[in-house]
């Protein structure tokens, strides 16, 4: 992996692992149906003033770019909202770490994607690091189930839109793909918005955590995370979501003050060991 790269990797691990946190604090003046239309109205606006007008698509490809802009976007920003009203944002940051294994899952049966064996163990070993994360959730966290749930959802929703997303950056490109989808996402998350309207009491850190949360880790983050995803693939891409808890984890305990108890702590562990061993795999493209 090319020194670009793995400083892309970095960032975005950054500001992916705080939006939980900045989530959790613009709670306290937002909805979370306020926070999925502000964020994504405010990562489209970062990708109009950076990028300017898009290439022109087909209807076809129209239609795929609205779809993605749906599971990408419009649900799981919507939902791991709804699921930080009941989860501590390092919960929420450990639960978004089962996507890589569910991406390649579904690349591999659905998108008929090759992955070789050390490649699938090393994703094993990494779903076993997030079991023993969901094994603490489910008996420390009974009380937040429905905010499992959504976060769950919202995961699951990233991992079918990233294989739907990968070959439209191949075609018209990051910039242009972000554009579209971003710009279908903030309509219909403005709908969502509209119906469940109130009177917004507006204080300063939280409205200051919204602007970052949809100019850096939605517009710029996205951006970035389209350029690897085109660079070096689906599978390995993804594999930045196994750093996501690190800074998700730290930033909740330093700032939030919340608690991260001993079984959290040696899933996270594996599951980075997992990450480590698959972003130090050469032959990521053989049987």
């Amino acid at each position: 992996m090319l020194l670009q790269q793995k400083l892309y990797f970095l960032i975005r691990s950054i500001f992916w692992g705080s939006s939980y946190l900045f989530i959790k604090i613009s709670l306290v003046s937002y909805q979370a149906s306020d926070i999925a239309f502000i964020r994504i109205a405010l990562g489209f606006v970062f990708v109009v003033f950076c990028f300017g007008k898009p290439v022109a698509v087909s209807k076809k490809t129209h239609l795929n770019l609205f779809l993605i802009a749906i599971l990408w976007f419009s649900i799981p920003s919507y939902f791991y909202s709804k699921s930080l009203e009941t989860l501590d944002s390092s919960l929420v940051g450990l639960i978004n770490g089962t996507t890589p294994i569910i991406i390649a899952v579904i690349s591999i049966i659905f998108f008929k994607e090759t992955v070789n064996k050390k490649i699938f163990m090393y994703l094993l070993l990494g779903f076993i690091g997030i079991t023993i994360i969901n094994l603490s959730i489910k008996f420390e966290n009974l009380h937040s189930s429905e905010g499992f749930l959504y976060a769950t959802s919202a995961a699951l929703g990233y991992s079918i839109s990233v294989n739907l997303t990968k070959p439209l950056i191949s075609k018209i490109g990051s910039a242009s793909v972000l554009f579209y989808t971003l710009g279908y996402a903030t309509v219909i998350n403005f709908i969502l918005f509209a119906m469940n309207i109130k009177r917004l009491e507006i204080e300063i850190l939280p409205s200051i955590s919204l602007l970052l949360l949809g100019l850096i880790c939605t517009g710029l983050a996205y951006y970035l995370y389209y350029e690897l995803l085109n660079q070096i693939g689906i599978v390995k891409s993804t594999l930045i979501v196994y750093l996501i808890p690190v800074f998700s984890i730290l930033l909740g305990v330093l700032i939030l003050n919340e608690s991260v108890s001993l079984t959290e702590t040696l899933g996270i562990c594996v599951v980075l060991f997992s990450s480590y061993l698959i972003m130090t795999e050469k032959n990521l493209d053989k049987k």
